[in-house]
């Protein structure tokens, strides 16, 4: 099998907003040295403060050193203090280790999705913990996964 270090990561985003034209969910997909940061933001509510909670918390990921996944969400908390939140969904991928960290806060999902049958489970589901990025912030654990070419993570919100 292919080292993942050598294969390409595809991505794509799908959405679909309320009739008002002004979505509170919005997504990173920023690359990294040797992998890359993928993540799922919703704002608190609906309209547009939802929308800029979301845009302040999508600048803040997109900006910061990415080195310990704790302490950006840590970091993010303290950023979108002054909006009404967000829940949010994040997967770094290591591809010099062939792995991904991945963390959740509030109601949004993750999966992956293997591409081959082996000992380790067919689909993995990221059990994100109550609380909001901003508000209330819970104790924060993130979970290690091994990946390998083919694999599929989906990420999605409300």
């Amino acid at each position: 099998m292919e080292p993942l270090t050598t294969a390409a990561l595809e991505w794509a985003v799908a959405s679909r907003g309320l009739e008002s034209g002004v979505s509170g969910d919005a997504h990173i997909a920023r690359p990294l040295p040797g992998g890359a940061l993928f993540g799922v933001v919703d704002g608190l509510g609906h309209g547009p403060a939802a929308a800029a909670a979301a845009r302040e918390a999508v600048r803040y990921l997109s900006a910061v050193e990415v080195e310990d996944p704790i302490s950006v969400v840590r970091g993010c908390h303290e950023r979108v203090r002054e909006t009404r939140g967000v829940v949010l969904t994040l997967a770094w991928i290591d591809g010099t280790r062939d792995c991904m960290t991945w963390l959740g806060v509030g109601n949004v999902q993750g999966e992956l999705l293997r591409a081959h049958a082996d000992p380790r489970p067919r689909r993995e589901t990221l059990d994100g913990r109550g609380g909001i990025v901003g508000r209330l912030l819970p104790p924060l654990h993130a979970g290690v996964l091994p990946i390998a070419p083919g694999d599929l993570l989906v990420l999605a919100s409300d």
